[in-house]
């Protein structure tokens, strides 16, 4: 679906009321596009947490860059989640790749990034002389990546790969298409709907919308036409 389509579609879903409320502006697009924006990330992540990540395969990118001094890594755009993080860490007689890091909790990748327990109790500043590596892990600290790395290593892993889930963005261009899998537009659309209705407004006499359609139910559609 476009924009356009998935504008026009949430407006049928809403009475006339809350019609008559939301286009009363001169600008009769953005909060509708607010709306849809903000359903775009609420359906992404149940997509994420259900493990349907075809929904969500548009979504998918990738940022590479160069550790700096904190092993932090900043983010070149926002996320909604961190699929993976891989740094090129060789040792001698071992060809040099990217590795995986596991995630860590932020207070645990702290704590092991000192060999003092008393360094890091004002934050996250790390001291050239006590940094260390115990294995290969990273954790997300105010929307940076911050990952081991080992500058005495025989081949220095601070080039970083980060594989991410990028925030939907919806385009002000009513013609271009909607974000996610195409299956999840009416998801996405009812949840906007849904969305809308929550707002502070007399007239809010369709508890359903909103619910009319989730993405379980999408799943299984797409499914069942597959089977077809």
């Amino acid at each position: 679906m476009t924009v356009g389509e998935s504008i026009s579609f949430v407006r049928t879903m809403l009475d006339e009321p809350k019609y008559e409320y939301f286009g009363s502006s001169t600008d009769l697009n953005t909060i509708f596009i607010d709306a849809l924006r903000e359903a775009s990330a609420v359906v992404a992540r149940e997509c994420w947490y259900r493990g349907d990540k075809e929904a969500i395969r548009p979504l998918f990118s990738e940022a590479s860059g160069t550790l700096d001094g904190n092993q932090r890594f900043v983010m070149p755009l926002p996320f909604l989640f961190v699929d993976s993080v891989r740094t090129n860490f060789g040792l001698s007689g071992i060809q040099t790749g990217y590795w995986p890091h596991t995630y860590v909790d932020p207070s645990v990748f702290t704590r092991r990034r000192h060999r003092n327990p008393a360094e890091g109790n004002s934050g996250i500043s790390f001291n050239s002389a006590t940094k260390f590596v115990s294995r290969a892990e990273f954790t997300i600290i105010g929307g940076d990546i911050y990952a081991t790395s080992n500058t005495t290593a025989p081949t220095s892993n601070k080039d970083v790969l980060v594989s991410y889930i990028a925030v939907p963005t919806v385009s002000t261009n009513t013609a271009n298409q909607m974000p996610l899998a195409e299956y999840m537009h009416g998801v996405i659309c009812d949840t906007a709907a849904g969305i809308l209705y929550r707002k502070e407004h007399p007239g809010d006499d369709r508890p359903a919308v909103g619910g009319i359609v989730d993405v379980a139910d999408a799943i299984y559609q797409l499914a069942r036409g597959a089977a077809k």
